[in-house]
């Protein structure tokens, strides 16, 4: 197969997380019938710490959303008129006072960029 007793003895034990290929291999090897390969995606996502597991999950998650509305621009950046046409044509159907909601929604999250941030005074940036 390629490993060492030392290696295998290893994975046995849990003190190292086998690569995929030994998996594949040992399947094979141990006429397991696709039971270890079974193993892969685990396989996988323990050889990660946990904290980049969960990042990787929202990755693919926003992945899933950019695929889905990579034709539309994002609600921040819409014009009122294009916010409309949008909500319009969803299905379900909105109602027309749903539509207006929205509309007023996303101009209100909107004015977060047309407002003047406080100036500090000279003695505060020097802190």
């Amino acid at each position: 197969m390629g490993y060492g007793e030392d290696m295998i003895r290893k994975i046995e034990h849990g003190v190292r997380i086998p690569r995929v290929e030994f998996l594949d291999r040992a399947d094979d090897v141990l006429n397991a019938g696709g039971h270890l390969r079974a193993f892969r995606e685990d396989v996988e996502k323990a050889r990660y710490p946990k904290k980049a597991r969960e990042l990787k999950e929202l990755e693919d998650r926003a992945v899933e959303v950019l695929l889905y509305s990579n034709h539309n621009i994002q609600g921040l950046l819409q014009t009122p008129e294009y916010a409309r046409a949008l909500f319009q044509v969803a299905q379900p159907a909105y109602s027309p006072d749903e539509v207006e909601r929205g509309i007023a929604a996303r101009t209100a999250r909107k004015s977060i960029f047309e407002r003047s941030l406080p100036r500090r005074s000279v003695s505060s940036r020097s802190r």
